[in-house]
């Protein structure tokens, strides 16, 4: 029994799509940070990127149907986000 497998996604940031205004529920430090976020990123490592909301889904999906891991935990940043959904450009 149990799973084979526990993939553990660690995005720094899910962007919500189409961008759009902070939510208005957002609490100030949410607030502060969704803002500030796009201008602190230039200068912190690749896999402290945001993801889109699409992609992240996309990449769990890609990766609980075809990627075959022999870790039972995986533990997967930005890059490794980008890496199972083919957009290692993006890096």
């Amino acid at each position: 029994g149990g799973f084979a497998r526990l993939s553990v996604f660690r995005p720094s940031l899910v962007m919500r799509g189409g961008g759009g205004p902070v939510p208005e529920r957002a609490g100030l430090a949410e607030r502060a940070y969704i803002t500030a976020f796009p201008t602190v990123r230039q200068f912190l490592p690749s896999r402290y990127r945001e993801v889109s909301l699409d992609d992240a889904v996309l990449a769990m999906r890609l990766n609980a149907e075809l990627c075959d891991s022999a870790e039972r935990v995986e533990r997967l940043d930005f890059v490794d986000m980008m890496k199972i959904i083919g957009k290692e450009d993006v890096v």
